[in-house]
């Protein structure tokens, strides 16, 4: 009997999303000819008029559509009357959203052929790599532009509220340099069936007028309260005027020698150390204690990786993890002393698993298996971990659905914004030289701009010794630093990036005596 009810109500659920999508589309001309009501958004903000000099959105409002006018990306499209639009992340995308869809509207100027930047993006699922079902895969022309349609579904995941499993990639190619990316998702395969038709139809290329602008909220709330300790952390070390150097030295701390000798040699002692645990770690009450016992504050990174296990993110969501990642988090609780909690750095690298390049290149699963995770800890009493979420400093790839605001989980559960740009030298074909201020400039300028309201650490940093002057960049790092207010730790990663068995990239910060002296210096301004 049960059983049969639940049948019903999917049955019910399933005929109300059919007579939705099938009024949708008998009611598109009768609402193209209704009179629209003008709603004008200028830098997020509804205004009076319009002002093409700034980020000006309209909408045209219709009972059954909505005309969406985006000036500054120069486009139009008709989407559901019943749907929210978000523009709070216009230089990135526009949202728009109702409780069973959502749909992403990207612009992307290419520097490459479109088909290089559509194949690489769709390349795990249509590989077979990301284990989806794929539901239809084709080329056709709408409205004179070459559309790339992907439709795949995942699984179900129990873990992710109101989960939208079936997805709708459209790529409509616009010139040799640009084409728009619409990325839809939702529970139901009825509605897309009928809505991505008919909003593929009624997009438009228009003039570009004006620029973009973050309209983002702002919020310190935390969802729990953090132990007195692990306030007193943040308040000592990320909330005053002083900055501190931390150190990844791979030895550490099960081998305390090789980094008591390097603070000898540098007479520095640094405060922050840097750990990497994954699904095949142990559990780190160990580590944490043994780096205590050294008097350092470890910044303790959970990459949710297994060796030869490609991406879990689907397997997290579905509470297969839940067990260790509960042991994991009493570890830590049981501690008891604060802890920098980096949770899967680099997201928006695709050398990660747990990128959305290798899960439907939806942004959105990263941020529930963050917050997931989060819940996880909380469940756990675990109020002496400061979450610090940190991306790299370049996305690859390099496409707004790759975005690194597109993984942040929210205010609530972020509690310091970690920084990492590194001067690979040129080992490898294509890199190139990149001086300290080329990288954390332009950085700190947006990230400065865009979480004007959180602290900041550079979590991992250094420069190659290959292809440039090491003692020179380390210099600059250690004088123009002091510019950056919001950064009150920085780690450097001194270790080595091989190529097999040949030395890539050389990171160390002992590596010659001129090397050696120019941090030595360097550090003297910092005690």
């Amino acid at each position: 009997m049960k059983k049969f009810k639940c049948y019903k109500g999917l049955v019910t659920m399933l005929a109300a999303c059919i007579l939705w999508a099938v009024s949708l589309t008998t009611n598109i001309s009768a609402a193209s000819a209704q009179p629209a009501n003008r709603l004008i958004m200028v830098d997020g903000r509804f205004a009076g008029a319009v002002d093409f000099n700034r980020d000006t959105k309209v909408i045209e409002q219709g009972p059954y559509l909505n005309l969406l006018k985006n000036y500054p990306d120069g486009y139009q499209i008709k989407y559901p009357a019943d749907m929210w639009v978000d523009v709070s992340m216009s230089p990135v995308r526009t949202t728009l959203a109702n409780y069973t869809t959502l749909v992403e509207i990207y612009r992307q100027p290419l520097d490459v052929v479109p088909d290089a930047y559509i194949n690489y993006g769709n390349r795990p699922i249509t590989t077979g790599a990301d284990k989806v079902q794929i539901i239809k895969n084709q080329q056709t022309t709408v409205n004179g532009h070459r559309v790339r349609w992907l439709w795949w579904q995942r699984p179900r995941l129990k873990n992710v509220p109101a989960d939208k499993n079936i997805y709708a990639s459209v790529d409509i190619v616009v010139s040799n340099r640009e084409v728009y990316s619409l990325l839809f998702k939702s529970a139901s395969l009825p509605v897309l069936q009928n809505l991505v038709p008919t909003m593929v139809k009624s997009f438009a290329v228009t003039a570009k007028q004006g620029h973009h602008t973050y309209a983002r909220q702002y919020s310190n709330h935390r969802s729990f309260p953090l132990s007195a300790a692990a306030n007193e952390v943040l308040n000592t070390y990320f909330k005053g005027d002083k900055q501190y150097w931390g150190i990844f030295e791979h030895s550490f701390p099960a081998r305390k020698e090789p980094l008591a000798n390097l603070e000898q040699q540098l007479d520095y002692n640094f405060k922050f150390v840097l750990v990497y645990t994954s699904f095949d770690s142990p559990l780190p009450k160990d580590i944490l204690q043994r780096a205590d016992a050294e008097n350092k504050i470890v910044e303790l990174t959970l990459q949710t990786t297994s060796a030869g296990r490609g991406s879990l993110t689907y397997a997290i969501l579905n509470g297969e993890y839940d067990s260790w990642l509960k042991a994991y988090a009493r570890a830590i609780k049981d501690f008891g002393k604060p802890v920098l909690f980096r949770l899967n750095n680099e997201m928006n690298g695709d050398w990660c698993s747990y990128s959305a390049y290798h899960s439907s290149k939806d942004t959105g699963l990263y941020i529930a298996t963050w917050r997931y995770i989060y819940q996880l800890f909380r469940e756990q009493g675990v109020d002496n971990a400061l979450w610090v979420w940190n991306p790299h400093d370049v996305s690859f790839p390099n496409f707004k659905w790759n975005h690194y605001l597109t993984y942040y989980p929210g205010d609530d559960y972020v509690d310091i914004v970690g920084l990492t740009g590194y001067n690979t030298g040129t080992y490898y074909p294509g890199e190139k030289w990149r001086g300290f201020k080329q990288i954390y400039d332009p950085l700190y300028q947006e990230y400065s701009a865009v979480f004007p309201h959180k602290p900041f650490m550079i979590t991992e940093f250094g420069s190659n010794s290959v292809g440039g002057d090491k003692v020179a960049w380390i210099n600059d790092a250690f004088r123009y630093m002091k510019e950056y207010k919001q950064i009150k730790v920085m780690i450097w990663w001194n270790g080595i990036d091989w190529d097999g068995t040949k030395p890539a990239r050389i990171y160390r910060i002992d590596q010659t005596p001129a090397v050696i002296n120019a941090v030595k210096q360097g550090l003297q301004g910092y005690k």
